[in-house]
């Protein structure tokens, strides 16, 4: 199992490794993503639905109102897809990468 960086790692410890994924295959690589102050309204209803109400009131908790850079973990999230049985040339679309380099990290893991 691939070590998540940064903030993945807290929101992880917070919230679950799912909802840290899930963050990361949304919004990663965005150097200032918004966390909704709450679980109401749009945003807030949209993390809801990304991560589920009890992953999200927590991150929310946490993190609400703030802009956060949230890492790519292209590793963590291949593997992470991969369990769920996405192929490597599903991962390699949703992820922009060659389906070479998804194999290569299913293969190789971390």
């Amino acid at each position: 199992m691939t070590t998540l960086p940064g903030v993945l790692a807290e929101i992880a410890a917070l919230a679950g490794r799912d909802a840290a994924l899930g963050i990361a295959l949304h919004h990663g690589g965005d150097d200032g993503w918004d966390v909704p102050r709450t679980i109401e309204g749009a945003a807030g209803r949209a993390l809801v639905g990304l991560v589920g109400a009890e992953a999200a009131a927590a991150i929310v908790g946490r993190f609400g109102g703030e802009a956060l850079a949230v890492p790519l973990a292209r590793r963590a999230v291949v593997e992470w897809l991969a369990e769920q049985g996405w192929s490597s040339a599903k991962i390699a679309c949703r992820l922009n990468i060659t389906r070479r380099t998804a194999r290569r990290y299913r293969r190789h893991g971390a």
